[in-house]
C-alpha cells in the first residue's frame, strides 16, 4: 500500500524545507500549560509541531490547498496519545475554540481520561495546576452540553461513542444534541479510533450513508459547523484494507508505529520465557521471579513495585479457580515446593531466573525469608480479580475497582496480583507490570477455526504491548552523586548494548511466562513481530567485528582511558542567563508601537497644540528605571514566569522579586513608536515621572485622563516586553547541561570491544568494508560497516590525516568507529549524542600529551537537523586552538579533547584545514 497522501506531503516538508519547518515552534500556551513533570519526548514534539505546521506555516497553499478538518494521528500503544490531546486542546484553545468532545469505545478509557484532564491531584494529570493562556488564567471544566460553556475556559464533554450515538439519536434534557455541534464550534478527539471504522471496512459506500451507526453519528457531527475540527488517535489503523486507506489516506498527520517506539528506547523489552513445568510450578516460578525484581529495585534505592497478572483464557469462572488455586498454593508453600521449582531453574537456559533463585538461596536460610515475603507481598489484600462485569457489580464498586487499575504505581496502592480474561486488553495505563503469566493451554483448542486462534494470538500481543509500557527510574552515578540520566531519559531503557550486565537491566523487561507449547509460542512470535514489539530474525543479519589482535596487545590499546563528560543539572549561577537577550546595554531596545490615538480621545484633538501630521516614525525611549515598582510588580503578576520560585531556578543570586527588578528588569529601554502627538504626551509622562513634578496639559481633568491612557499604554508595553523575555529565555532554559570538564570513563580495551552487530538487511551499513581497514595498524577493527559518509572519511583519513600525523610526530595514532558506546553532553543543555568516530593519538614531542579527537561525519541533508552536534565540536575546537584546552590529568599523562566540525564529502578541504588547525 502506497504511504498515506497527507503524511508524505508533510514528510516532504519536514525532510526537504529544513529552512522553514526548524522555525516551527509550539506555542507557549503549549509548552508551559502541559504538566512539567512530562517533558514532552522528541516524537510528541513533532506530532504536535506537524499540527502546527499544517495549521499555520503553509500560507501559501502549495503543500495543502485544500485543509481538511478531520485528522488522525496514527501513533503506538503507550507512546503518550493521551498527552498529544491535551496538547491539540491547548493549541486549538488558542485558535478560538472553547468546546471540546472527547468519545472512545469503552467506559474505562473516558474515567482514565477525565482524570488525565480534570484531577489535578492524580499523578496522571497532564495540565498543569495553573493553565495560563494569552496572559489569562484558564480552567478546564467538565459539561454535559455547550449551552451554558464558559467563554473563557476549556469546556469538555466526555462520553462513549456508543452513548453519543444514542443521545443523537434520542434527544433528552440537557444532554448533548446535534444543536450544540451547529451552534458552537467544537473540537472533537477521538480515542481508539480503529473501532469507529467497521461500516468503513465491510459495507459499500452508498451502505455506509444509509445506515444509522457510529460512523454517520460522526460525520454529522463533524459537518453540522464548517468550523468543527475532528482529531482521531489510534495505535491500530488498518491501512491494509483499501477502504481504510481510503478514508485516511488525506487525513494521517503522523505515524509513529511500534517498532520505532521500541528502537527508541520507550518500552520494555519482551522476553517469551517457556518452562517444562506444570501450571502450579509456574505459578510459584513467576511470583519468586516478581520478587527478585522488587529486591533488585529496593536494593538499587529506587521506589518500584512489580505487578504480576496471571492471564485466564476462556471464562470468568476459570480465572477465579485460578486464583483460588494461587491463594491455596502461597498458603501452602513450603521450601520442598521452591527447591523442587529450582532444581527445574537450575536445568533451565534462563539466566535470568538462575540469578533470580541464587539471589534467594544465598541468603542460607532454607527460604524462609523468601516464603515469608511472597505470602506477604501476595497475599489475598494484595490482589485483585477484574472480571466482573457491570451487572454483577455497583457502578461505583467497578469505578473503584479501575481507580486502582490505573493507579498501581501510586505509594499507597497494594495490588502485586491481578487475575484478569480479557477486560485489560485496551485501555489500560500500567508501567510497573513485569510479567504476565498464561495460565492455560493452547493445545486443548486446536478444533477452533484458523481465525479464531489467530483472533487470541493478536488479542494476547495486545495485553503484553500493554505491559510493555517502561517504568521509569532515574539512576545516580556512585563516585560524584551527578544526575546521569534526565528526566526524559528516565523513561528510556538504559541498558540495551551487549555489555550491559547491570542488574538493573531486569527493571527494562517484560517477561510472558508460558508452560512448554512450541505451536503457540512461535505464533506469539510472529504476531509481536508483526506489531513491532520484536524484530524479524529475517529483517537482520549479524555482523561480527573485533579488534585487531597486534592492536590489542599494544601498552596503548590495553593501558590507555577513553574520557567523557556528564550530564548534571544545570547551574544557573555560573552563567548569566539574561546575557543571552537581545536587548540592553551595547544591545539595542525593546520596541513597541502605540497604536494611532490610544493616549488622546477624539474629543480632545482640538486642545492639543502638537504636530497631528506626523507619521509613525518618530520614537522616545523610556528607561523601565524610571518607573514606578508597583507598575512593573503588577505586570509581572499576569506572568507564572516571574513567580519568585521560578525566577530564582534562572537567577539563583536574587533574594526577591524587587531585587531581580531593580538588577536586571531596569537595566532595560523600551523604544516607544507612535505619532508625535501620542509621543509628546508620553515624553511630557517621562519627564514629569524622572523629575517628580506633577503632569500638566491643559487642564486637571484632562491631564488626569491622558495621565491614565499614558499609564495604560506603558503598562501594556511592559506586559509585552516580559512575555518577549519569556520567550526568549525559554530558548536557553533546560534542566540539564554537559560539564565542561572531561575525565575518566574507562579504559580503552573495556570501552571498545568485540561485537556482534545487528543490522537491517536493507541498510547500506550491511555491506563489510573489510578491504578498506584491512592492513591498516590505525583502524583497531577487522572490518567497517559504516554509512556512505562515514566510508568517505575512512577513506579520506587514510589519504590525507593518517600521513599528516606520522610527518607531525604523532604516534599511537588509532581510529576507532564508536558503535554507540561512547556518549558525550552538550554543554547548553545536556543532550547527548555519539560521535561515529574517536581518534586516539600520542605527541611525541611532548611524550606525556595524548590527545582525545571527536569526529562525526555528517551527510548535507541532515547537517542542519544536527546543528547543535556540530556546535558543541566547534566549541570544544575553538578552545583547544584559543590555548585554552578541555584537558585531564592522570598520573603523569596529560589528555586534551578536541572536536572537529561536521566531516562532508563535499566539504573535504574545509575539514582538512580544521584538522590541521589543531595539529601543526
Amino acid at each position: 500500500m502506497a504511504k498515506q497522501e497527507l503524511i508524505f506531503k508533510i514528510d516532504n516538508a519536514f525532510k526537504e524545507r529544513e529552512h522553514i519547518v526548524s522555525k516551527v515552534e509550539l506555542p507557549l500556551s503549549v509548552k508551559k500549560n502541559l504538566k512539567q513533570d512530562f517533558e514532552i519526548r522528541a516524537y510528541q514534539n513533532e506530532a504536535l509541531k506537524r499540527l502546527v505546521y499544517y495549521m499555520e506555516k503553509d500560507e501559501d497553499g502549495l503543500l495543502f490547498p485544500e485543509k481538511s478538518n478531520h485528522l488522525a494521528f496514527n501513533m503506538a500503544t503507550g507512546s503518550g496519545k493521551t498527552l498529544i490531546m491535551a496538547g491539540i486542546i491547548l493549541y486549538m484553545y488558542e485558535r478560538g475554540f472553547r468546546n471540546f468532545l472527547f468519545f472512545s469505545t469503552a467506559r474505562q478509557i473516558i474515567e482514565k481520561t477525565r482524570d488525565n484532564f480534570l484531577d489535578k491531584s492524580s499523578r496522571k494529570y497532564l495540565f498543569n495546576t495553573d493553565i495560563v493562556i494569552n496572559n489569562k488564567k484558564v480552567y478546564v471544566k467538565e459539561v454535559e452540553n455547550f449551552e451554558k460553556s464558559s467563554e473563557e475556559d476549556i469546556n469538555i464533554c466526555f462520553t462513549t461513542i456508543n452513548g453519543l450515538h444514542s443521545k443523537m439519536q434520542n434527544v433528552g434534557e440537557n444532554q448533548i444534541t446535534f444543536e450544540d455541534f451547529k451552534n458552537y464550534k467544537t473540537v472533537i478527539i477521538g480515542d481508539e479510533a480503529h473501532h469507529f471504522n467497521v461500516n468503513t471496512k465491510q459495507k459499500s459506500e452508498q451502505d455506509l450513508w444509509n445506515t444509522k451507526n457510529w460512523e454517520n453519528t460522526i460525520n454529522d457531527i463533524l459537518k453540522a459547523n464548517s468550523e468543527n475540527m475532528f482529531f482521531e488517535l489510534s495505535a491500530t489503523f488498518e491501512f491494509d484494507n483499501a477502504a481504510i486507506y481510503k478514508k485516511y489516506k488525506d487525513k494521517v498527520i503522523y505515524k509513529y508505529d511500534i517498532k520505532e517506539f521500541r528502537n527508541d528506547g520507550f518500552s520494555k523489552e519482551i522476553l517469551v520465557l517457556q518452562s517444562d513445568v506444570e501450571k502450579k510450578n509456574l505459578i510459584i516460578q513467576a511470583i519468586v521471579f516478581n520478587q527478585y525484581k522488587q529486591e533488585i529495585a529496593m536494593r538499587n534505592q529506587l521506589d518500584i513495585k512489580p505487578v504480576i497478572l496471571f492471564k485466564s483464557n476462556r471464562s470468568i469462572k476459570e480465572s477465579f479457580a485460578n486464583q483460588d488455586m494461587f491463594n491455596e498454593l502461597l498458603y501452602n508453600l513450603s521450601a520442598d515446593d521452591i527447591k523442587e521449582i529450582e532444581r527445574e531453574v537450575l536445568k533451565s537456559d534462563s539466566v535470568r531466573l538462575k540469578d533470580a533463585f541464587n539471589y534467594f538461596k544465598e541468603k542460607k536460610d532454607n527460604y524462609r525469608y523468601l516464603i515469608d515475603i511472597l505470602k506477604w507481598n501476595f497475599g489475598r489484600t494484595k490482589q485483585l480479580n477484574v472480571n466482573e462485569s457491570e451487572s454483577q457489580k455497583e457502578l461505583e464498586e467497578v469505578r473503584n475497582q479501575e481507580e486502582l487499575l490505573n493507579s498501581l504505581e501510586d505509594d499507597n496502592n497494594q495490588i502485586r496480583v491481578i487475575f484478569a480474561v480479557n477486560k485489560l486488553n485496551e485501555g489500560w495505563d500500567v508501567l510497573n507490570l513485569f510479567d504476565i503469566v498464561r495460565l492455560y493451554d493452547e493445545e486443548i483448542h486446536l478444533t477452533k477455526t484458523k481465525d479464531v486462534t489467530k483472533k487470541q494470538t493478536v488479542s494476547e500481543a495486545q495485553l503484553i504491548g500493554r505491559g510493555a509500557r517502561y517504568c521509569p527510574f532515574v539512576v545516580k552515578d556512585d563516585n560524584d552523586e551527578e544526575v546521569v540520566y534526565s528526566n526524559l531519559d528516565k523513561y528510556r531503557r538504559k541498558f540495551d548494548k551487549p555489555k550491559d550486565t547491570d542488574e538493573l537491566r531486569i527493571l527494562e523487561e517484560l517477561y510472558y511466562h508460558s508452560v512448554y507449547n512450541s505451536s503457540f509460542i512461535a505464533s506469539l512470535h510472529e504476531e509481536l513481530i508483526n506489531q513491532g514489539w520484536e524484530d524479524s530474525p529475517n529483517d537482520y543479519e549479524e555482523k561480527e567485528i573485533s579488534i585487531k589482535t597486534q592492536i590489542a596487545v599494544t601498552d596503548f590499546w590495553r593501558k590507555e582511558i577513553v574520557l567523557s563528560n556528564k550530564k548534571i543539572k544545570k547551574r544557573y549561577d555560573r552563567f548569566n542567563l539574561w546575557d543571552r537577550l537581545p536587548y540592553g546595554e551595547n544591545k539595542r531596545n525593546f520596541e513597541y508601537k502605540i497604536p494611532s490615538g490610544v493616549i488622546f480621545d477624539e474629543v480632545m484633538l482640538d486642545k492639543r497644540e502638537i504636530d497631528r501630521e506626523a507619521l509613525s516614525t518618530s520614537l522616545i525611549d523610556i528607561k523601565l528605571s524610571d518607573l514606578s515598582m508597583n507598575l512593573k510588580l503588577n505586570a509581572m503578576l499576569y506572568n507564572n514566569f516571574y513567580d519568585f520560585h521560578n525566577l530564582k531556578q534562572k537567577f539563583p543570586r536574587i533574594k526577591s522579586t524587587k531585587e531581580f527588578v531593580k538588577n536586571y528588569l531596569d537595566t532595560l529601554d523600551i523604544s516607544f513608536f507612535g505619532d508625535n502627538s501620542d509621543l509628546l504626551a508620553v515624553k511630557a509622562y517621562d519627564k514629569s515621572i524622572r523629575n517628580g513634578e506633577d503632569f500638566f496639559i491643559e487642564n486637571e481633568v484632562d491631564s488626569v485622563k491622558v495621565f491614565k491612557n499614558i499609564q495604560t499604554e506603558i503598562f501594556r508595553a511592559l506586559r509585552y516586553l516580559l512575555n518577549d523575555i519569556e520567550k526568549k529565555l525559554d530558548r536557553y532554559t533546560t534542566l540539564y547541561q554537559g560539564t565542561e570538564y572531561f575525565k575518566e570513563k574507562e579504559l580503552l580495551k573495556g570501552l571498545f570491544t568485540n561485537k556482534t552487530l545487528k543490522i537491517k538487511k536493507d541498510d547500506n551499513r550491511i555491506k563489510d568494508n573489510k578491504d578498506l581497514v584491512e592492513g591498516k595498524e590505525w583502524f583497531p577493527y577487522n572490518s567497517l560497516h559504516g554509512t556512505s559518509e562515514e566510508i568517505a572519511f575512512v577513506k579520506f583519513f587514510d589519504h590525507k590525516i593518517y600521513s599528516y600525523l606520522k610527518e607531525k610526530g604523532y604516534s599511537d595514532i588509532y581510529l576507532v568507529r564508536n558503535e554507540e558506546v561512547y556518549k558525550i553532553y552538550n554543554f547548553d543543555d545536556g543532550e547527548g549524542f555519539c560521535p561515529d568516530f574517536l581518534l586516539f593519538l600520542r605527541d611525541k614531542n611532548k611524550k606525556t600529551v595524548k590527545y582525545q579527537v571527536l569526529i562525526e561525519p555528517k551527510g548535507a541533508h541532515i547537517e542542519l537537523k544536527d546543528d547543535w552536534k556540530n556546535n558543541m565540536l566547534k566549541s570544544i575546537k575553538e578552545r583547544f586552538v584559543e590555548n585554552k584546552p578541555i584537558t585531564f590529568e592522570f598520573g603523569e599523562q596529560l589528555y586534551e579533547i578536541i572536536g572537529i566540525p561536521f566531516y562532508n564529502s563535499k566539504e573535504e578541504n574545509r575539514f582538512e584545514k580544521d584538522f590541521k588547525e589543531c595539529f601543526q
